[in-house]
């Protein structure tokens, strides 16, 4: 659905205030992301609230850390709460109600909160592939390049070093 500039906020203002309304916000730097988090942390429960936070699917874990911490400094503060740390592995940060806000990483081999309100969807997360980074197969494939290349090297230096010897056993 598209809306224009002059009506998105009035728009999500009043899907936020639906009953049963859930928030799927990812991560960004604007303006306008600012204030909906802001909102939706007027007006939902943490319960019904979830960030996507997918720079780690296709940054290194330093640069994945570094744009976390930016967007952690300034919603942290719209939302009236601490944002974790570090994201880690992950690329969600899921609240509980009690204590108000506390914000927690999904992580995907633990477990979630059973009585948690997004609990089957947030395990439907879990068991996603698609959804996590894959560090290891990138270094994986980086090793296996360097393997390639270097076999490639080898193939082409051992028949010159074979027709070197044939040449100076001949001389």
């Amino acid at each position: 659905m598209y809306v224009g500039d002059s009506d998105w906020q009035t728009l999500v203002a009043d899907i936020v205030k639906q009953p049963g309304s859930i928030a799927l916000l990812q991560a960004g730097e604007t303006q306008g992301l600012r204030w909906e988090i802001g909102q939706i942390g007027q007006v939902l429960n943490p319960e019904q609230v979830l960030l996507f936070v997918p720079f780690g699917l296709w940054n290194d874990e330093k640069e994945t850390e570094d744009l976390y911490s930016v967007f952690r400094a300034w919603a942290g503060k719209c939302l009236g709460t601490r944002l974790p740390r570090k994201i880690g592995q992950s690329c969600f940060i899921y609240f509980v109600a009690n204590p108000a806000w506390q914000a927690h990483v999904l992580d995907r081999d633990q477990g979630t909160p059973h009585d948690h309100a997004l609990a089957d969807f947030l395990k439907g997360i879990q068991q996603n592939a698609y959804l996590w980074p894959r560090r290891s197969a990138r270094n994986w494939t980086v090793l296996n390049v360097i393997l390639l290349l270097v076999l490639l090297s080898l193939l082409c230096i051992v028949p010159m070093l074979i027709v070197a010897l044939v040449f100076l056993t001949k001389g």
